[in-house]
């Protein structure tokens, strides 16, 4: 039987937890005024509370699943990250976190008796799904606030680059693992990555981790005038331009995560170049198509920015095209003049 909330309602299912469970616990989805969610002190770090109505628009109140004395809150990631950071409270006492990828944006809550399972329902109906096991485990790990100082990292595979929540930087390409006490996740990427459960998942529940990096292939060395900036670009109809994991590139998003942020890259003669979340340049093919799947710089991935009076930028390329973008979400570089889909939103990260 399910039972679910969208802020219509607060919608009550008494669960009992499993066989052998700690806590005689009878879990229900409840709905509690944003206003009285737990300040930013007490949530896990780099987590925000961001509560919507079905659509995006915001809401006034948030689902949270009640266990007992427990409640525990979906939040989201500051960097827009898909996930959630789930935090169990005792009271306002925070006692454990962990992150559930599959979703982001919440929207609703839903408990299934049958599967023993919480869906915790975000942008586009999409789900994060845990066991009643899951909850069970958070409630049980008993973490010290948000609040607590933390003691100084552990020693782990590389250099320490970042605690949890924060982001590891360095340039080039390397091995970045994630975790504590023995335990870690590991990805390769270029130019840094984000220090967090939704990036990596979660290796060990409960407990405060960190990030090391091993640089396998530094970047190369630049002129001291080449400058980065973490950027997105807005488009004339309201999107945000995208370098797919398949190295396509669009301009259909309606939020910023990680794959709608760029590295520009200024370079000494003024010209520009983005590279993708993937480590992938922005290409503009000789015949007018735009592609993220450039593994090095050319001259088809350097463009010349031309900053406007209202704010907004244009891209002309090398084949001396602009980059556009059209109406149904594609990404362009076939334009020989400037008009409004021609021109962009910058935005700094």
């Amino acid at each position: 039987m399910n039972r679910r909330i969208l802020f219509a309602a607060a919608a009550l299912a008494g669960l009992t937890l499993g066989a052998g469970a700690a806590h005689a616990l009878t879990p229900r989805v409840i709905s509690v005024p944003t206003a009285q969610a737990p300040r930013a002190a007490q949530r896990p770090e780099g987590t925000k509370v961001s509560c919507n109505r079905p659509g995006g628009a915001q809401a006034q109140a948030c689902p949270v699943i009640q266990l007992g004395d427990y409640t525990v809150w979906a939040f989201s990631y500051r960097n827009n990250s898909y996930g959630f950071e789930l935090a169990a409270y005792r009271g306002d006492q925070l006692v454990g976190h962990r992150g559930v990828g599959g979703s982001r944006y919440l929207e609703g809550a839903q408990v299934n008796r049958g599967a023993q399972t919480v869906d915790f329902i975000g942008q586009g109906g999409r789900k994060a799904t845990v066991s009643f096991a899951d909850l069970e485990r958070l409630i049980g790990s008993r973490q010290p606030p948000a609040a607590t100082p933390r003691p100084a990292a552990q020693s782990g595979p590389g250099r320490h680059c970042a605690r949890e929540g924060g982001r590891c930087r360095f340039s080039g390409r390397g091995v970045v693992h994630y975790g504590a006490r023995g335990r870690f996740a590991k990805r390769t990427v270029q130019d840094g990555v984000d220090c967090n459960n939704a990036t990596f998942g979660d290796p060990i529940v409960g407990v405060v981790k960190d990030c090391y990096v091993t640089v396998t292939e530094p970047a190369p060395p630049t002129h001291a005038a080449t400058r980065r900036a973490r950027v997105s670009l807005k488009s004339h109809h309201g999107k945000w331009v995208v370098a797919e994991a398949d190295g396509n590139a669009n301009a259909n998003r309606g939020r910023v995560g990680e794959w709608e942020v760029f590295t520009l890259i200024t370079h000494p003669d003024g010209q520009v170049s983005l590279l993708g979340h993937h480590g992938k340049y922005l290409v503009a093919e000789p015949d007018g198509r735009v592609n993220a799947n450039r593994p090095a710089l050319g001259p088809w991935e350097k463009w010349t920015l031309i900053k406007h009076g209202d704010g907004t930028v244009s891209f002309r390329s090398h084949h001396g095209k602009y980059l556009v973008a059209e109406g149904d979400g594609r990404l362009n570089a076939n334009r020989p003049h400037m008009k409004e889909w021609e021109r962009f939103r910058l935005v700094r990260r």
